[in-house]
């Protein structure tokens, strides 16, 4: 199995070209899917909003896919994210009509239903078979292979002082970072994970081998873009989706992939000791709350919304009004000068903000569906899509506000699709 086109392409991917029902819609979504890391390139700025070209993909495949005619999927999960998706945008509107900056608000609503939801729809309505599925997953997959590489460029050009194209200088632990086109080391990190998620599942889907090159870039890249949280999100990912209960020759392969990077870790450590202080240092200052880059920072945040809270803690405060609460007080540890950039750093913190308990009843009743139908009682390829959501939203989303970032929500899709799809027969030329 290989997926960029920079590989000679096999395992179903010539049966895929041939009969995968390329619908305006399903163009429109690996548009999207392509794009999906271009944070920082092919936007349009309206306002303070930054438009980006997969949300523009998705909006336009969202229309297309309406216009062809409704899908039917065959799991009720699909139907029970929909409704729980529908109470979350009324528990949004509620919160905004309560809000001081009602105007502000439904902006915000807005952004989120064109950033989050119709990411999701597309995805549902155009993938309408096992094999448009995993077109898609190529196509998402080459996106963040594109990302990746570029990402290798932009660290070497950071200290060789090249021209970067798509600038960042940012450093941790004294060491450089890859953001690639995102704006953070963080969400590019994020991206990478979902990538390593799709190469599995697309593998899974097709019962072919695994990528191995692919599956090392994108660890090389998750290593190289040097965020602490990966450190913990990675493993979670690895332990919730089991990739060693693959085949036996994958299980091979990962098992002598871990003996080689353990004894490449062993080399590294005896030629330069400094290696093993610096990893050592990172994982702990994870836990230290005087860390003073971001620990520090998000606590005092934490604090200041908590605060905030106390008295609208059913309805909160309202979608995009932290930012002019926060500046009734005067505190200069937020960052941003707009109301779509002042956010809690957390997801909780922020559904509490946003739309009181009420909304954060229902986004914990998401992640116990998704903990459930598609976790728990799913075949091996969603749950490696689920795995891959679950270890991001319960993990990374502890210090950041994501729960309703693209690709969050295009994750949650792709295992849903894999739900309705996964037991059917594979066909012979995916083989």
């Amino acid at each position: 199995m290989s997926i960029p086109a920079a590989v000679p392409l096999h395992q179903g991917s010539d049966y895929l070209n041939r009969s995968a029902a390329l619908s305006p819609a399903l163009i429109l979504c690996a548009v999207g899917l392509f794009t999906l890391s271009w944070d920082r390139i092919g936007n349009i700025t309206i306002g303070t909003y930054n438009v980006k070209l997969s949300a523009i993909a998705f909006l336009l495949a969202f229309v297309a896919a309406s216009v062809g005619g409704q899908v039917r999927h065959r799991q009720r999960v699909t139907s029970s994210v929909i409704w729980i998706t529908t109470a979350i945008t009324l528990s949004l509107l509620v919160s905004s009509l309560l809000a001081n900056e009602v105007q502000i608000a439904l902006q915000q609503v807005a952004v989120t239903a064109i950033g989050a939801f119709l990411p999701f729809g597309a995805l549902i309505k155009a993938a309408r078979s096992r094999q448009n599925l995993v077109f898609c997953l190529n196509w998402f997959v080459r996106g963040v292979l594109i990302a990746v590489f570029f990402g290798f460029y932009q660290l070497t050009a950071s200290y060789l002082r090249l021209p970067q194209f798509v600038d960042y200088t940012g450093l941790s632990g004294g060491v450089g970072r890859i953001a690639a086109f995102s704006y953070e080391p963080a969400t590019f990190g994020q991206i990478v994970l979902t990538g390593f998620a799709a190469v599995l599942a697309r593998s899974i889907l097709v019962r072919g081998s695994l990528p191995r090159t692919i599956l090392f870039l994108f660890a090389l890249a998750a290593v190289l873009a040097n965020t602490r949280a990966l450190l913990l999100t990675f493993p979670a990912f690895l332990l919730l989706a089991r990739p060693w209960k693959l085949s036996p020759r994958s299980r091979t392969f990962i098992l002598l992939a871990a003996v080689g990077v353990s004894y490449a870790s062993l080399i590294v450590i005896l030629i330069a000791p400094g290696v093993l202080d610096f990893v050592v240092s990172q994982f702990a200052s994870i836990f230290n709350p005087h860390e003073q880059s971001s620990n520090a920072r998000r606590l005092d945040q934490y604090a200041i919304v908590s605060g905030l809270l106390q008295g609208a803690w059913l309805f909160g405060i309202g979608p995009g009004n932290l930012f002019f609460k926060v500046s009734l007080l005067n505190q200069s540890v937020f960052d941003g000068k707009a109301s779509n950039q002042v956010v809690a750093n957390n997801i909780w913190l922020q559904a509490m903000a946003d739309g009181g308990v009420i909304l954060a009843l229902i986004e914990l009743t998401l992640i116990l569906l998704v903990i459930s139908k598609l976790f728990f009682r799913a075949p091996v390829a969603t749950r490696t899509l689920a795995s891959a959501w679950l270890s991001l939203i319960l993990i990374s989303g502890m210090v950041g506000s994501d729960f309703f970032t693209p690709a969050r929500w295009v994750l949650l899709a792709l295992a849903c699709v894999a739900l309705s799809f996964e037991t059917d027969p594979v066909p012979k030329l995916m083989r």
